[in-house]
């Protein structure tokens, strides 16, 4: 459990980290507008505001993540697959410790990719 909550607490400072440069952003960056298109008048704003939000979002999908491990830890159903009910492999956990699918099943949600040599 301690691995857990040592990486919840760095993901908490990452996005704690995050947050404050996405402030920042916000507030030394005017919207810009673009007109590429006669219907595009919509504002944007610098890349930099929407890339710290992207960042902030996947930060709290981890810790959702690493959170819940630890309620499954301490409910003893850390380390069984949520599809199959099998054993998630040890070095997956090490990899991935909010894993809730073993690999196999976890490709078996991934959605199906086209391969580039089968259109080539």
């Amino acid at each position: 459990m301690s691995v857990l909550i040592r990486q919840r607490d760095q993901i908490r400072e990452r996005m704690r980290a995050a947050r404050e440069k996405w402030r920042r952003a916000l507030q030394e960056q005017e919207p810009v507008k673009i007109r590429n298109h006669p219907a595009d008048n919509a504002p944007t704003t610098d890349s930099l505001v929407e890339v710290s939000a992207k960042i902030i979002q996947y930060y709290e999908e981890r810790l959702m993540a690493i959170e819940e491990s630890i309620i499954r830890l301490q409910q003893n159903s850390y380390g069984t697959c949520s599809c199959c009910g099998k054993p998630i492999s040890a070095a997956r956990l090490r990899i991935m410790p909010g894993a809730t699918r073993c690999v196999g099943c976890q490709k078996n949600m991934e959605p199906h990719r086209i391969r580039v040599s089968s259109i080539v």
